[in-house]
């Protein structure tokens, strides 16, 4: 299971510019389980971009 401190983790190994610009383009439920959801991985793209621009896309199916 993820966690905050595994994505923060993953995001630096991904070598992933934290002043630079991210463009998160996913689901949710290909990330896997998380603890505490999907507001973990919101908090940790947040904390580790925080410093840079973060951008992400809101998408609903309209149902």
């Amino acid at each position: 299971m993820h966690t905050k401190e595994s994505l923060l983790r993953d995001l630096e190994s991904m070598r992933i510019n934290p002043r630079g610009m991210l463009f998160v383009h996913s689901s949710y439920k290909a990330i896997g389980p998380v603890e505490g959801g999907p507001d973990a991985v919101l908090d940790a793209l947040s904390a580790y971009m925080r410093d840079g621009l973060l951008a992400m896309l809101a998408h609903t199916s309209g149902r």
